[in-house]
C-alpha cells in the first residue's frame, strides 16, 4: 500500500505488518445509502508500531466492523476487536472534523497478557484483571472525557527490582464522569497489611485529587529492608490532596495512628501533617505520646 501515493500518506511510518493482510468486505444498498461490512483476521501477522506496540505472530487480533454511508456522511454502527485476552466492542461511533465519540465495552481481560504487547507496560509487571464499560468523547482542542466504569480485580503491582509485591489483591471500581473520576473504595494488600483507598479527581488531568487512605497496619520493613522488623504503624488513617503542577507534585497530607513502634520507641496517638511542593518536603505538625509524656514539633 505504501507504493500507492494516495494511501502511503495515511499509513504511519512506524507501522509494520508482516505477510499478507486479507480484508473481507461486503457493500449493500443504494449509492446514497450503503451498508458496509468489513472483517479481517491478523492473528498470523506480526504487527509493530515502533516500541509502543508489538504483537507477535500467533497472538489473536481480529476486527469486524459495520459502517453506514448516508449521502456524504459515514458512520460506524459497531466495531468488534479481539486482541489476545481482550474482547472489545465499540458502538455509537461518531467521528469527523477532529472529533470522536463512542461507547466502549470489554470483557474482563488479563492485564498481564495485554501489557506484554506494549514493552513499556510489560516492564511494570502488573497482573490482574480489568473490565471497561464507558462512553468516550473527544473534541478537537479539548481534553478527552468519559462516562462509565473501569473495574479492577486482584491487581498486583510488584516492587521495583522484583522483590515481592508492593500492592496485591487490589479490587474496586473507578467511576468516570466527564473530566472527573471517583476512585474506589479500592481494597488491597499493602505489604503485610490490609488497606483501602478512596479518592475524587477533578479534573483527572492535570491531576487534582483528594483522597482518603486507611490501613490496619504498616510495617516499614515491607518498604525499606533496613528498617527493624517490629517497626510498624497501627490503624493508619490518612487524607489529603495531590495537585500536579508544572513544577512537580503539590501534596498535602494528614496522618494519624493510635499506636505503633518507630525506631524501637513505642508511641500512642501519632498525628502528622506534612506537605510536599516540588522537591521540598515540609513537616508542619508532629504530635504523639511516648516516653511517658507528650511530644510536639
Amino acid at each position: 500500500l505504501r507504493t500507492l501515493p494516495t494511501l502511503a500518506k495515511a499509513i504511519p511510518p512506524k507501522l509494520e505488518v508482516s505477510d499478507t493482510v486479507r480484508l473481507n468486505g461486503t457493500v449493500t444498498g443504494k449509492l446514497d445509502a450503503l451498508k458496509i461490512d468489513l472483517a479481517t483476521d491478523l492473528t498470523s501477522n506480526r504487527i509493530a508500531f515502533g516500541d509502543s506496540f508489538q504483537k507477535p505472530s500467533g497472538v489473536a487480533l481480529k476486527v469486524a466492523a459495520e459502517a453506514m454511508r448516508t449521502g456524504s456522511a459515514l458512520g460506524v454502527s459497531f466495531a468488534n476487536v479481539t486482541l489476545d485476552a481482550l474482547q472489545l466492542k465499540a458502538t455509537k461511533i461518531r467521528f469527523g472534523g477532529g472529533n470522536f465519540a463512542g461507547r466502549i465495552d470489554t470483557n474482563q481481560f488479563d492485564l498481564a497478557r495485554i501489557a506484554k504487547l506494549a514493552p513499556a507496560a510489560a516492564k511494570l509487571g502488573v497482573t490482574g484483571q480489568a473490565e471497561i464499560h464507558t462512553d468516550v468523547q473527544y473534541s478537537k482542542g479539548s481534553q478527552p472525557s468519559a462516562n462509565g466504569t473501569v473495574t479492577l480485580a486482584n491487581v498486583t503491582v510488584p516492587r521495583p527490582g522484583g522483590q515481592g509485591a508492593a500492592v496485591s489483591g487490589l479490587s474496586g471500581d473507578i467511576r468516570l464522569a466527564g473530566a472527573e473520576a471517583d476512585i474506589g473504595p479500592l481494597s488491597f494488600q499493602l505489604g503485610t497489611g490490609r488497606a483501602t483507598f478512596k479518592g475524587h479527581a477533578d479534573p483527572i488531568y492535570p491531576v487534582n485529587l483528594s483522597y482518603q487512605f486507611t490501613a490496619d497496619s504498616l510495617r516499614t520493613a515491607d518498604f525499606a529492608k533496613n528498617r527493624p522488623p517490629d517497626e510498624q504503624l497501627n490503624r493508619v488513617a490518612a487524607s489529603g490532596t495531590v495537585v500536579m503542577k508544572p513544577s512537580g507534585p503539590d501534596i498535602e497530607s494528614k496522618l494519624t495512628s493510635p499506636s505503633g513502634n518507630l525506631n524501637n520507641v513505642a508511641y500512642q496517638n501519632l498525628n502528622v501533617t506534612a506537605s510536599l511542593e516540588g522537591k521540598r518536603l515540609q513537616l508542619t505538625d508532629l504530635r504523639m505520646q511516648a516516653f511517658g509524656g507528650s511530644i510536639a514539633a
